[in-house]
């Protein structure tokens, strides 16, 4: 489904047209609160992670909200598994530094709090 994505209330980060910030989305899912960081227009680069198994729709999510975000905002969807250290040194090379780091509902899963 297409998200509305509207520019959220300023938080202390001021839309920067083609500054160098970057922000990473861990654990994405859907990747709607990475869509509403690239959607506010403070960072040059959103990076939406999380397992291989969600990347295709992450994916088909940032490709049918491109058109609502600006043009100066890059957007990346990356697979990533926490526990590979060398998969994350990778993504903060490739992408990093990160100004903001966010994250949604990343414990969801049974396996992950196991009693």
């Amino acid at each position: 489904a297409m998200l509305f994505l509207q520019p959220p209330p300023a938080v202390g980060l001021s839309a920067c047209g083609g500054c160098d910030g970057a922000c990473l989305d861990l654990g994405s899912g859907t990747g709607i609160v990475g869509l509403a960081a690239a959607a506010s227009g403070a960072f040059a680069r959103v990076v939406l992670t999380d397992l291989p198994s969600v990347v295709s729709l992450l994916e088909a999510n940032a490709a049918r909200n491109a058109a609502r975000l600006p043009a100066s905002v890059r957007v990346s969807v990356e697979a990533v598994r926490w526990e590979d250290a060398g998969a994350t040194r990778r993504l903060l090379e490739r992408y990093g530094p990160f100004r903001l780091v966010v994250g949604g509902d990343l414990l969801y899963r049974p396996p992950t709090v196991q009693p």
